[in-house]
């Protein structure tokens, strides 16, 4: 009788361990479920951020866009117009005036005025909209550096690899825009012979833009301004990319890394 008595203790000794055991597992997954509900909570929270905030930035380089256009249009129509006006008067009367000092002078606002009116076809197709129809990124970036090559005592080179097409639309426009704008620092201030741009897809990875020149290095006091980096810096940022800067007063070398799942 004792040992019976023994034994069902020991059953409800053992089946109350287990009961408790149990419950004790029951309330881990209630917990780890409840934890995951939150946790997907707020990652939905931060994904509908996510998207809103590239909405936003989205909408603002279309607006950019549309105002690049139109200080192009009238940078072209407008005052270039003018300028062409101005800059035949000033030759016509050169030619018809026998003051050697005016003539002098004269030609000198002439060639004063083709060298304004060079820069302002350099700035008006800088904000010129980066595509066309017929004109995806490799090709955009082609004919910028060609037209580069008229008018400039730097000799530009232009290299691409990897699928392009692996790259949405908003990322090619930023590497337009990035590429662009380096090679117009180039031409402003490294005084440089030689440049190459180089635009590197790697697949499910990154896309690489390496910028070359054998100019005068970025001044160590002004290692942002000097080749105007700042707006630079702010579109890798947008962009979740990485920058990296090599100068010396032998030339500058510029790697930028942006992820291709950026702004999707």
């Amino acid at each position: 009788m004792l040992l019976q008595t023994q034994d069902y203790l020991s059953y409800f000794y053992f089946g109350g361990i287990a009961f408790v055991g149990l419950l004790l597992c029951i309330l881990v997954l209630y917990a780890w479920l409840h934890q995951r509900k939150v946790n997907h909570f707020h990652w939905q929270l931060q994904q509908e951020e996510i998207a809103k905030q590239r909405a936003v930035f989205t909408a603002l380089h279309e607006g950019e866009e549309k105002e690049r256009l139109r200080i192009s249009q009238e940078l072209h129509d407008g005052i270039n117009a003018k300028l062409i006006a101005i800059k035949s008067k000033t030759i016509h009367v050169a030619d018809n005036t026998a003051d050697k000092a005016m003539q002098h002078f004269l030609k000198e606002s002439h060639d004063e005025l083709t060298e304004l009116m060079t820069e302002i076809r350099f700035i008006s197709h800088h904000l010129q909209p980066a595509f066309s129809k017929n004109r995806n990124l490799q090709q955009a970036i082609a004919y910028y550096v060609e037209r580069l090559n008229l008018d400039s005592k730097c000799r530009y080179t232009f290299l691409s690899s990897g699928e392009l097409n692996l790259l949405n639309e908003v990322l090619q426009l930023h590497c337009y825009r990035i590429i662009t704008e380096l090679l117009q620092n180039i031409r402003k201030h490294a005084q440089a012979t030689e440049a190459s741009i180089e635009l590197n897809v790697e697949e499910d990875a990154n896309v690489q833009l390496i910028v070359i020149d054998n100019g005068k290095g970025i001044a160590p006091d002004k290692p942002t301004i000097g080749i105007g980096l700042i707006n630079l810096r702010n579109r890798i940022e947008q962009c979740e990319g990485d920058l990296h800067i090599d100068s010396s007063n032998q030339g500058t070398t510029i790697i930028i890394n942006l992820p291709l799942k950026a702004l999707l």
